[in-house]
C-alpha cells in the first residue's frame, strides 16, 4: 500500500511540475523601441517569445531605434507630444499605464523645455 500511495504522490508532483511549466509557457510578452531623440517609437505586444517582441518593435519604429522597455502580463501606454515620447509599463490597468505615461512624457517635455501636453498613442495589456 505504502508503495501504491508513494506511486500516486509522485504522479500528482509531475502533474504539478508540468502545469507549472505550461502557465509558464504562456507568458506573453512585448516590447517598445524609440529612436535616439524619443520622436518616434514602434510596439509589440502580446507575443510568445520576448525576443520576437523586439525584433517587431524594432521593425515598427523609424531612425535609429533600440529597445526602451520590455513588459510581461502587464499592461503598457506610449504618450506622445510636440517631438518628446514618454512610456509606462509593469501595471495593472490601462488606466494607470496611461495616466504614468502621460506624466513621463510631460516630465521629459519639461527636461527638454518644449513644454506642451501629450496625448496616449498606445495602450494595450497582454493577454495574461
Amino acid at each position: 500500500m505504502k508503495k501504491y500511495l508513494g506511486f500516486i504522490a509522485a504522479t500528482f508532483l509531475l502533474v504539478e511540475v508540468f502545469g507549472a511549466g505550461a502557465a509558464i509557457a504562456d507568458d506573453k510578452y512585448g516590447s517598445v523601441a524609440a529612436n535616439d531623440d524619443r520622436s518616434n517609437y514602434g510596439v509589440a505586444n502580446n507575443h510568445s517569445d520576448p525576443s520576437q517582441a523586439d525584433y517587431e518593435a524594432l521593425a515598427n519604429c523609424s531612425g535609429n531605434c533600440s529597445i526602451v522597455m520590455r513588459y510581461s502580463n502587464t499592461c503598457v501606454a506610449i504618450s506622445k507630444g510636440d517631438g518628446v515620447l514618454g512610456w509606462a509599463g509593469e501595471v495593472d490597468t490601462p488606466e494607470d499605464a496611461v495616466n504614468a505615461a502621460q506624466n513621463a512624457c510631460e516630465a521629459y517635455a519639461d527636461q527638454r523645455g518644449t513644454g506642451g501636453t501629450c496625448a496616449t498613442v498606445f495602450s494595450a495589456c497582454t493577454d495574461r
